[in-house]
């Protein structure tokens, strides 16, 4: 890594902690040299974490940092394409009521996305899950005026259907009859919504639907499996991809068989965070990694908040790297 990138990458880190509380004793120069040592490679970064515990998007924070200025510009992450379009109008106007329309409405969520102005400047994010109602009904309310010829009634209505409280089984009636009447009069679509048709046509065709599955199933990552197959390899290799780690510890889960399908077309590095009483924020009490991410707390951690990092490897997990490396991120007392 040149001096230059070096200097680039502390700068955007340290802009990035104005508006996001600094780690605690990160181990960020081991981190450092793990990642040069594994990047000799054009390669698809892989981010395992849990949802809303103390230090995970500070520590992604920090991770991102030092991939943008590595030359990575696409974060891939557990939304859909609408959230992702909002996300992305944020980060290029910095306009925090965007935000009110997201999952990044809570505190600590919302601080990750605001810090990702300062971390990554031209950063694009992609979705590849399932639509949120808050998020559709927020682009809807903006498009309805522009489909005003007729035509368009029956799509029109189907979207003034869905409001941020819609369930997930009308939600997903909702978006079948608006992708029926969108390929059923797309040229006309196209002419009223100009770029934003682009916008329509891929949440229309996102295979993902709440409904199908709740939050968790074989189902649901069969479907985004289908939207990670889709993304070209250029992309994927200056891509980081962050999902719960149950998507890579899973064997029935996403992350298996798309590497299976994936061996002779792209390297990927896989990171994953395994934490130790760290502070949850969905619940009062103190969160720590069941297996087999337990499994990585040799060396004990003591008794001090601190961040370490732990090569390992490990063949049951499908991998990308050419000698099945990867790289876990031991979080302790965060």
């Amino acid at each position: 890594m040149s001096i230059i990138k070096r200097i680039l990458s502390i700068s955007f880190f340290c802009l990035s902690l104005l508006s996001l509380k600094s780690q605690k004793n990160i181990d960020s120069l081991a981190f450092s040299q793990i990642i040069d040592d594994a990047l000799t490679n054009p390669a698809f970064i892989l981010i395992g974490e849990a949802h809303e515990i103390a230090g995970t998007h500070e520590l992604q924070i920090y991770m991102i940092s030092q991939f943008v200025a590595r030359g990575y510009n696409t974060l891939i992450l557990e939304c859909g394409v609408a959230e992702a379009e909002i996300y992305n109008q944020y980060l290029s106007s910095g306009n925090p009521a965007l935000l009110d329309h997201t999952r990044a409405s809570g505190s600590y969520y919302r601080t990750f996305i605001e810090s990702l102005r300062n971390t990554a400047p031209g950063l694009i994010i992609k979705g590849v899950d399932f639509e949120r109602a808050v998020c559709l009904a927020f682009h809807f309310r903006q498009w309805e005026n522009q489909l005003s010829n007729p035509l368009l009634l029956q799509m029109t209505e189907a979207m003034q259907s869905i409001k941020g409280s819609t369930r997930p089984t009308k939600m997903k009636e909702a978006l079948q009859t608006i992708k029926k009447e969108y390929e059923t009069h797309k040229n006309l679509v196209d002419q009223q919504l100009k770029e934003s048709s682009l916008i329509l046509e891929q949440i229309v065709h996102n295979p993902v639907f709440q409904a199908d599955f709740n939050f968790s199933s074989k189902k649901r990552d069969q479907a985004i499996l289908q939207n990670l197959t889709n993304l070209p390899t250029t992309i994927l290799e200056h891509s980081v991809l962050i999902f719960g780690s149950n998507h890579f510890t899973n064997e029935k889960y996403f992350w298996k068989e798309f590497s299976l399908t994936q061996t002779s077309k792209l390297h990927a590095f896989m990171i994953l965070y395994s934490y130790f009483n760290c502070k949850n924020y969905m619940r009062k009490k103190l969160y720590s990694s069941e297996k087999p991410l337990s499994d990585f707390w040799n060396p004990p951690f003591g008794e001090q908040a601190k961040i370490d990092f732990k090569v390992a490897r490990n063949t049951l997990y499908g991998h990308l790297h050419d000698d099945q490396k990867f790289l876990i991120a031991r979080l302790a007392y965060q």
